[in-house]
Parts: structure tokens; sequence; C-alpha cells
């Protein structure tokens, strides 16, 4: 339990949610280098990313409602980097381009997690993402801070190239 409250829930046990906020800014500019009609989309519409405030504080345990889908879902975010929450919450992309280029429909839309994902492309695409996009690379895409001990943050999952299943 140590392990968990020091490493990987810590930045969200503060008694203000300033630094939740902060975290959660890292969103805008992994969707800018990952997927930028999304994010300029998102940024038209003036929709902030606080629609994936519940999904990173719960780590999505209230929204995906398939006991076997959370499971993976939890053991991707025991096992990996703390930010990767967020990494999974920029890949949710479902029928986002489709709604109205307006805040509350784009707010509206987002505060529901798909009902149907398939949850192995989700942690695939997650951990491919931040790949690609390393938690240091963040840092210098613009105005953001990050902690150090959020950039050196090892991981414990590895990826078996063979089988294309993850290990721990």
């Amino acid at each position: 339990m140590n392990v968990l409250v020091q490493y990987l829930i810590r930045d969200f046990l503060y008694p203000d949610i300033g630094r939740t906020k902060e975290i959660m800014s890292y969103i805008r500019p992994l969707l800018r280098i990952n997927d930028s009609q999304l994010e300029s989309f998102i940024t038209r519409s003036e929709c902030e990313y606080y629609f994936s405030l519940s999904w990173i504080l719960t780590w999505h345990s209230h929204v995906v409602y398939d006991r076997d889908d959370l499971l993976m879902l939890t053991d991707l975010f025991l096992a990996f980097h703390p930010l990767i929450p967020i990494y999974v919450a920029t890949v949710v992309r479902s029928e986002v381009l489709e709604q109205d280029c307006e805040m509350s429909s784009i707010h509206g839309f987002l505060l529901k997690f798909p009902e149907e994902f398939d949850v192995n492309e989700l942690v695939h695409n997650s951990v491919e993402l931040f790949n690609k996009i390393p938690a240091h690379k963040i840092a210098s895409t613009g105005n953001i801070r990050l902690n150090s001990r959020l950039i050196s943050f090892g991981s414990i999952m590895t990826r078996n190239t063979l089988s294309g299943s993850w290990s721990y």
C-alpha cells in the first residue's frame, strides 16, 4: 500500500486540486503531438480537459463496468508509469469529431466513457503513445512543469514481443 500511495497516487492526495489540474494539463500536449486534429477540435470547442478528471482520479473504475476490463486497466495503472492514466484518457477518441464543435456538446459527450471499447487496444494504444511520447517529452513541448519523480519513474511492465502479450 505504501508503494501505491508514494508513487502512483500521491499527486492526487493533496488537499486542493491544483496538482491534479497540473497533471491533467499534460493531455493537451499529448493530443497536440498524437492527434492534432482532435486537439484542434477540442480547443475550438473551448472544452477543457476536466471531462477526464473522474477517469483519472478513480482509474476509470466508475465508468468501466466490465470487471475483466477494469482489472486489466488497473493492472496497467499499477505496473506502469504513474502518468499512464493520462495517456489512457488521451487515446479514448471514440466519436468525438462527430459531435457539434461547441463546449457543452463535447464536454457532455466526453463525460461518458465509451460503453463498448476494446480494452486490449486501449492498453496497447496507451503504452504505444507513452513509448512514442515519454513523460520527459511532455515537458519539452511547452510550458509544462513535470515533477522529476514522474519523469524518471520506471516501469515494471514489459511486452513479450513474440506473443504480443504484456507480462510483469
